[in-house]
């Protein structure tokens, strides 16, 4: 069974979602979004592609965007 322990909603399609470390990225419209484990913005930056993948390996992000 699971549960919903936060949420949020875009003004965008969201087009990746990817677990690191701190939380989850989720990429949505022409923005990158960076939220702890409760919810919380940490940071976005705008980026000038829609990105279709985000992967990471540990401190290292890396996005592709077409």
């Amino acid at each position: 069974m699971w549960s919903v322990s936060w949420s949020w909603q875009s003004n965008d399609r969201i087009s990746s979602i990817h677990c690191v470390r701190t939380g989850v990225l989720v990429s949505h419209g022409l923005k990158l979004t960076s939220f702890s484990n409760s919810g919380e913005i940490l940071w976005e930056i705008d980026v000038p592609f829609k990105i279709h993948s985000i992967n990471s390996s540990g401190d290292t992000v890396v996005i592709l965007a077409a």
